[in-house]
């Protein structure tokens, strides 16, 4: 995600939006994304929204997995305060009307207190995005390489991907 106000240490500032953008499309170009594909993310601001925008504008078909219910995720994934916020939100809702949307089991109510709604997401979309390729899915990862700031991050599916033959990882540090 980009960087909520006061974040200690930076790893997506906002003034980087439009490298990583450009990145993130020369990489969707490179595999050739088209109709008939299917993009596979979360939607929180940031990477997740940038990637399935690319999708959208190169004719690709995007599935979105939302982990909490919509005001719950909003909160903790994509609303920044109004003096900094970049149209996140405007832009989150444009995506869920132009894409297919998927609530998790249970998503759409309050989640369990031992249960980690994000760890449970990035299963479910590692589990949807195997079942759905023809081939061996890619992977496009907008990752610094660090520890998560919890459970549920990038660096899990990172982990998660590793052998995966067609894998790409966006650094936002290299920009």
């Amino acid at each position: 995600m980009t960087d909520g106000p006061g974040r200690a240490q930076p790893r997506f500032p906002a003034d980087k939006e439009g490298p990583i953008s450009a990145a993130i499309h020369d990489a969707l170009s490179g595999w050739q994304v088209r109709a008939g594909d299917i993009g596979i993310c979360g939607a929180a601001r940031g990477g997740d929204i940038l990637f399935a925008e690319h999708c959208l504008t190169l004719g690709a078909t995007v599935h979105l997995f939302l982990p909490l219910p919509e005001d719950a995720f909003l909160e903790s994934s994509v609303s920044l305060p109004r003096a900094i916020d970049l149209d996140w939100e405007q832009r989150f809702r444009n995506l869920c009307a132009a894409s297919v949307v998927h609530w998790p089991t249970s998503a759409r109510d309050p989640a369990e207190p031992t249960e980690q709604p994000f760890v449970r997401n990035n299963a479910i979309m590692l589990a949807y995005a195997r079942e759905s390729a023809p081939i061996a899915p890619h992977v496009l990862l907008l990752w610094d390489g660090k520890s998560p700031d919890g459970n549920g991050g990038t660096a899990e599916i990172a982990r998660a991907t590793r052998h995966v033959a067609h894998r790409i990882i966006i650094d936002p540090a290299d920009f």
